[in-house]
C-alpha cells in the first residue's frame, strides 16, 4: 500500500489517501478509482472486493486501486446525509477541475512526428507528470485533482466509480471505446463526444486521443480508453451487489482489448440522448414510473402535487410530469419535494 498526502487538517493531522499497486509486468495497465463523491459508497465496497481478489490472484499487467479518492469528502456528515458530492468550502463538484494540460498539440505532434505510438505515449505521460506535479499553493480541490490526474495518467484503462441519485447501473465512455465498454456487462451505455470536460475520465485520456488522432492513426485502434461506471444509488451500500460488479470488472480485466457486439438487454445511446426531466413548478413527487421500462409520449412518469395554493382541493394541484418523446428513465431523484426547474428523472431516449 502507498498514499497520497493530501491536506494538513486543523487538528495537526495528515489527511492521506492510500491506494494498491499490483506490478505483473505485462501491459495494459489499469487504473480503478472510487469515492471522488464521498456518498457514493457502492464504488468503495467494489474496490475492496478488487483488493483482496487481487492479494490472492495477482494480474499479469500492472493495476492500482484508489478506493477512498477523498476521504475529505466522505467525511463531511450533515445529520444521515453525506455532504460529498460538493466542496463544501466552495460548493463546487468535487468531480471537476482538472487540467487540460496539453497546451499545444501541434508543436508536440511536430516534435514527435514519425514515431511509434508506444514511444509517442510514453513521452505523453512523461509530459502529465511534469505538468501535474504542482508545488506552489493551490486551493485543496485542485490538489486533490492534480494528484489523482498525474497518478491515472501514467496507466492505460481507467475506470471511474460513481453512483446516481436513484439509478440502474450504467456505464459512460467515448464512442471509439464503445464495443469494449460492453465487455463490462452492463445493460445502458452513454457515448460522449470525444473534446475536453473538467470531469475526471475525460480529462484524464483527453489528451492520448487528441495526439493519436493528430498523428493520423485510426481512433478505433487506440490502446487507451476511460470509463465511468456508475453502480446504482448514492447513499446506499449492498456488499453482495459490490461483490457481482467486482466480478464484472475482474473478467473484463481479463480480455480488455476484446471487442463485445451489443446484446439484446444492452441500450446504448449518446449523451446528447439522455435527457433530465424537469420539475414544472414547486411540489411534492410521487408514483414514478418503473426504472428500466418504457414510458410512451405523454404518459406520466411521475406526478407532483403542486404546493403554491393549500386552500385548492388536491385533485386540482396533482400535475402529471410527462415528456413529448418515448423514453426509458434509468435514474430520478431521491427528494419527495422539489422547487421549480430541479432535475427529476433521467431517461434515455
Amino acid at each position: 500500500m502507498k498514499s497520497l498526502k493530501t491536506r494538513k487538517l486543523i487538528s495537526g493531522d495528515m489527511l492521506t489517501i492510500p491506494y494498491y499497486e499490483w506490478d505483473g509486468g505485462e501491459s495494459p495497465s489499469v487504473y480503478i478509482q472510487a469515492g471522488i463523491h464521498g456518498q457514493e459508497y457502492m464504488g468503495y465496497g467494489v474496490t475492496l472486493c478488487l483488493i483482496e481478489y487481487f492479494k490472492k490472484n495477482p494480474p499479469k499487467g500492472k493495476v492500482t486501486i484508489v478506493p477512498k479518492a477523498n476521504p475529505y469528502g466522505m467525511n463531511v456528515k450533515m445529520g444521515d446525509t453525506t455532504y460529498g458530492r460538493f466542496d463544501p468550502t466552495t460548493g463546487a463538484n468535487w468531480n471537476r477541475n482538472y487540467a487540460n494540460w496539453l497546451n499545444d498539440p501541434e508543436i508536440f505532434c511536430r516534435i514527435h512526428q514519425g514515431k511509434s505510438w508506444s514511444d509517442i505515449k510514453k513521452a505523453l505521460k512523461l509530459e502529465a507528470s511534469k505538468a501535474l506535479t504542482k508545488t506552489e499553493p493551490q486551493s485543496y480541490q485542485s490538489k486533490l485533482a492534480y494528484q489523482l490526474q498525474n497518478l491515472a495518467s501514467q496507466h492505460d484503462i481507467l475506470l471511474d466509480l460513481h453512483c446516481d441519485s436513484i439509478s440502474l447501473p450504467y456505464v459512460y465512455c467515448q464512442d471509439y471505446a464503445l464495443d469494449y465498454a460492453r465487455q463490462l456487462g452492463f445493460d445502458y451505455h452513454l457515448t460522449t463526444e470525444r473534446h475536453f470536460k473538467e470531469s475526471f475520465d475525460d480529462a484524464t485520456i483527453y489528451p492520448f486521443w487528441t495526439i493519436f488522432e493528430r498523428m493520423g492513426f485510426p481512433i478505433d485502434q487506440l490502446d487507451m480508453m476511460s470509463f465511468t461506471l456508475e453502480l446504482g444509488n448514492k447513499e446506499y451500500f449492498d456488499l453482495q451487489k459490490c461483490q457481482q460488479f467486482a466480478n464484472k470488472i475482474v473478467k473484463f480485466l481479463e480480455a480488455p482489448y476484446k471487442k463485445s457486439a451489443n446484446n439484446p438487454h444492452q441500450h446504448t445511446c449518446h449523451k446528447s440522448q439522455f435527457v433530465d426531466i424537469y420539475s414544472p413548478q414547486a411540489g411534492m413527487l410521487y408514483d414514478f414510473a418503473p426504472l428500466g421500462n418504457l414510458v410512451s409520449a405523454g404518459q406520466p412518469l411521475c406526478f407532483l402535487l403542486a404546493t403554491h395554493n393549500d386552500t385548492c382541493p388536491l385533485n386540482e394541484r396533482i400535475v402529471p410530469i410527462t415528456y413529448h418523446l418515448d423514453c426509458t428513465p434509468i435514474a430520478r431523484t431521491p427528494a419527495g419535494s422539489v422547487h421549480e426547474g430541479v432535475s427529476v428523472i433521467s431517461c434515455v431516449l
